[in-house]
């Protein structure tokens, strides 16, 4: 991350507006997704997501916490564990919602859950899930 990071501030220092960009934690947790491949990731354990978690909280103050899984229904428990590490930084969640439940289940822990690909496979489903957790606060 920091090295990618490190370049791209170094390349394009006088083009990025800094007042308009948000930095995240982003822990990839599916192998099978293309950031995974692309990026020359290695999968992290439940203790290894939980250490960045407080990384991104704590050693660099960052406003959010994405935890994906992009296309794969991630592990609730997980999740749950993540969020209890988390006091001031956001917890996102991203991966394989495709029901009214999933959404649901995934929104009693994180503060944001993303729904991609259902959008493009069922987009009718996809609504469903902006319903079902519409009315959820934290």
């Amino acid at each position: 991350m920091m090295d990618m990071q490190h370049k791209a501030i170094k390349e394009y220092i006088d083009m990025m507006e800094y007042s308009e960009i948000f930095f995240e934690g982003y822990c990839i947790l599916n192998e099978d997704a293309k950031a995974f491949k692309h990026t020359n990731s290695y999968l992290p354990d439940a203790d290894d997501v939980k250490a960045y978690a407080f990384m991104a909280e704590k050693v660099f103050n960052l406003p959010i916490f994405y935890m994906e899984y992009s296309g794969k229904y991630g592990d609730p428990k997980l999740v749950e564990e993540v969020k209890e590490e988390l006091e001031n930084t956001m917890l996102f969640y991203g991966g394989g919602i495709e029901t009214e439940m999933q959404a649901k289940e995934m929104k009693e822990h994180a503060d944001v859950i993303i729904v991609g690909n259902s959008i493009y496979t069922d987009l009718k489903n996809a609504l469903k899930t902006v319903k079902a957790v519409k009315d959820t606060t934290k």
